[in-house]
């Protein structure tokens, strides 16, 4: 096997965040999910910068019901440092594996009545989205085995948000997002619906 967590990580390097990576090694990978994973912490380059998350290793093995090429990285930001983002990550990149779907960018994924995706948080729900990189290449990683992987963006979402988002559409929630200003890597932010 290739050694994809290193490829993702000079990929992050060059393409997302400068600053060097703490790396968070995710124990306990379910039977059929790929390993080894990590999960890489990047502190912020500038003081109006978030910190991000990035997966490294779920390209490891193709998302199931999909072909050999549909390989994911997750990617979240967020304004604060916080270790339940490494658990969260962590969660999401089995789940797929474990229930045997595919994640897509479009896609939500329901949380749990009131559990929010880090403590005191409102948000509970989980929208996979197309990043909003600089350079649209940011989001695709090319493997020296001939795969490339997708990084799809992982923006945490309240229970009304996810039902806009499901019943008038993706587009519906941009809007709403654009025109209240909302900063979603704000885990603390009040939900729009």
């Amino acid at each position: 096997m290739f050694d994809r967590i290193s490829q993702v990580s000079a990929h992050s390097s060059a393409s997302i965040s400068p600053s060097p990576a703490v790396v968070h090694e995710i124990r306990n990978i379910p039977d059929g999910a790929p390993a080894p994973m990590v999960i890489l912490e990047f502190a912020p380059s500038a003081e109006d910068l978030d910190w991000i998350y990035l997966t490294a290793g779920m390209s490891n093995l193709p998302v199931p019901a999909g072909d050999d090429n549909h390989r994911l990285e997750l990617i979240m930001y967020t304004r604060h440092k916080d270790e339940q983002i490494v658990n969260l990550l962590a969660g999401l990149a089995t789940y797929p594996f474990e229930h045997n779907v595919r994640f897509s960018a479009g896609d939500t994924v329901a949380g749990r009545l009131n559990r929010g995706v880090v403590a005191r948080s409102q948000l509970t729900e989980i929208l996979l989205a197309k990043p909003n990189f600089d350079r649209p290449e940011a989001a695709r990683i090319s493997f020296d085995d001939g795969t490339h992987g997708q990084i799809l963006w992982v923006l945490p979402i309240s229970t009304g948000e996810r039902t806009l988002i499901i019943e008038q559409g993706l587009a519906s929630f941009y809007r709403a997002i654009e025109d209240q200003g909302v900063d979603v890597a704000d885990l603390q932010r009040a939900p729009l619906v």
